[in-house]
């Protein structure tokens, strides 16, 4: 495992978006398509709105939250507000989102609509990011 530290917080959000860039970039060049599964939270958020701006072929992008709590999509604790606030402006709106949280009134009938919609991400993921903590700790598969 390679653990790379920084001297702030804008040299890690770069780096991340950078990599994560690269990483999307070069499954789209080999294989016409990319997926990045995100997490939740606000740790990653700047990293986000850096990645929104880079110059990738969005359209051939599918995105996916790694973890959702059953709520809309409006609601102040949904992961899927804060990557649409963060990761799906600028040049990333283009981008294929899936969405966790479906039309189904509970998580148990919800279920089966979210696996059959995950089934349809390219896999295997080209980046599975997951962000632990606020001290901007952030590991990316």
């Amino acid at each position: 495992m390679k653990i790379n530290k920084f001297k702030n917080r804008d040299l890690l959000f770069s780096a991340i978006a950078k990599t994560i860039h690269q990483k999307l970039s070069h499954a789209i060049d080999k294989s016409k398509s990319a997926s990045f599964i995100v997490p939740g939270g606000t740790t990653p958020a700047p990293a986000f709105k850096l990645l929104s701006k880079s110059n990738l072929d969005w359209k051939k992008v599918s995105i996916a939250q790694s973890d959702e709590r059953w709520l809309e999509a409006t609601h102040k604790q949904s992961n899927e507000r804060l990557t649409r606030e963060n990761l799906l402006i600028n040049n990333a709106k283009f981008s294929n989102y899936i969405s966790m949280k479906n039309h189904a009134m509970n998580i148990e009938d919800g279920k089966q609509i979210c696996e059959n919609a995950y089934s349809a991400i390219p896999n295997p993921f080209t980046v599975c990011m997951l962000g632990m903590a606020l001290d901007g700790l952030i590991w990316l598969h």
